[in-house]
């Protein structure tokens, strides 16, 4: 169905993933994750119909076939490769400059695939009721492009009997033309339309971006930090930074479950602005709330408003707002 905050391994890849972000084109994807003692694995098809993002994660703890005492039993290696099938790399024009916007889509002239691949490593040296801290190391290559290392750490500590704080704290080195979390929560948007590239204000694909537009190295990170509150309340941001000007990002979710058949969420992020003075710029802003009814063990009746994004009969993505109902539907195993 909708895919909402997809967030597979350290993140460092997919993050937030969210496969509707365009009002006028939705689609029917699946994730889905399998883990034991032993090892597991996450797959991502962003639509079951005309599939472009797909990829998944496989990882192994091997310490627990030969001894699972060891404080190495805990360690994981995991690999990861996801790949957009057909990434726009060139728009139609017409002849006043403006993109040809074709059945609700901006019309593609050429498009390449496009595959990133990584390798992975944590260990999580503490784990009991108190306290959980796992160091990690994301090694990516964006082929044909760049590469990118991503070294951090998740630390959990229980403050009180019902209240936990979860955290990451992550530096990043991008290499040229690497970017990180690359398929994010507006990826949907920016395949067609990233960052602006010329005098005229028309945005290039994220790939052809990449292609043409040289993004030096730089040193950055991403600060997480959440809380829950026995199970009644969930809040959490995240503060992602790198050299240089316009790249802020920041998301922030809360989860509350009214009852035991009702649950409430919201979600807000906003990207590639800079410093404070962007954070609560809503105008390009993406948010989400929702209210989630359980009619049985396998169902949910869901209503959402939010704010996503239009195209335009001129070939610009607006944030506008939307209200819609829907059913959804999960089992668990």
């Amino acid at each position: 169905g909708e895919l909402t905050n997809v967030r597979i391994g350290h993140r460092s890849i997919v993050d937030n993933y969210l496969n509707n972000p365009n009002i006028d084109h939705f689609q029917w994807g699946i994730h889905t994750t399998y883990n034991t003692i032993y090892g597991g694995g996450e797959a991502l098809v962003d639509s079951v119909t005309d599939p472009e993002l797909v990829g998944g994660r496989v990882y192994l703890r091997p310490w627990q076939w030969f001894d699972p005492d060891l404080i190495w039993q805990r360690g994981t290696i995991g690999i990861s490769a996801f790949s957009d099938l057909a990434a726009p790399t060139e728009l139609a024009i017409e002849q006043d400059g403006r993109y040809i916007v074709q059945n609700g889509r901006l019309e593609s002239i050429n498009t390449d695939p496009t595959t990133i691949i990584g390798l992975d490593i944590e260990a999580q040296i503490v784990q009991n009721q108190q306290i959980a801290f796992t160091p990690y190391t994301d090694f990516n290559i964006h082929l044909g492009q760049g590469f990118g290392i991503h070294n951090g750490v998740f630390l959990a500590v229980r403050l009180q009997e019902d209240l936990l704080m979860d955290s990451r704290f992550e530096h990043r080195y991008r290499g040229q033309d690497y970017i990180p979390n690359y398929f994010g929560t507006l990826y949907g948007i920016e395949r067609f339309a990233y960052l602006p590239a010329h005098e005229s204000g028309q945005q290039l694909p994220k790939l052809q971006w990449l292609q043409n537009v040289k993004n030096s190295a730089m040193h950055g990170g991403v600060m997480e930090i959440g809380f829950s509150l026995a199970d009644q309340l969930h809040i959490a941001f995240a503060w992602e930074d790198y050299e240089g000007p316009e790249n802020s990002s920041i998301w922030m979710r809360l989860d509350i479950p009214a009852t035991e058949t009702v649950e409430l969420a919201l979600f807000y992020t906003r990207t590639n602005f800079d410093g404070f003075a962007g954070l609560l710029d809503f105008k390009d802003a993406f948010m989400i709330a929702e209210s989630r009814i359980e009619i049985s063990p396998w169902f949910s009746l869901i209503a959402q408003a939010s704010r996503r994004w239009h195209l335009n009969a001129d070939g610009q993505y607006l944030a506008v707002d939307d209200n819609a109902f829907s059913l959804g539907g999960s089992i668990a195993f």
